[in-house]
């Protein structure tokens, strides 16, 4: 990535509804284990991002959160993940990883 980030969290490619559903709960307690405040969170999780985002703003309204969509996915997969950014002139290395 273009910056450091101080922690990541990763979802699976299929199905984060089932599998990491518990995930913004994982977060809230990590947030408040941490007494974390006015920190930006950058989520890159697709429709997901919508149920996460909105569950970390509820518990803890005083931190930034961001939905970078598909903006990062040169800098996380070396490829992009949309057909659509290859329209726009992402460059693309080898192919990235298979999304559905």
């Amino acid at each position: 990535l273009p910056f450091t980030p101080k922690m990541v969290w990763t979802i699976s490619n299929e199905d984060a509804w089932v599998h990491d559903i518990d995930l913004p709960d994982r977060i809230n307690k990590y947030i408040e284990e941490c007494d974390i405040k006015n920190e930006m969170f950058v989520c890159c999780a697709g429709p997901f991002t919508n149920i996460l985002l909105h569950r970390l703003w509820k518990e803890h309204p005083t931190n930034y959160y961001i939905d970078a969509g598909s903006t990062l996915d040169y800098h996380l997969f070396n490829a992009p993940t949309r057909n659509w950014l290859n329209k726009m002139g992402y460059p693309q290395q080898h192919r990235g990883p298979e999304l559905r």
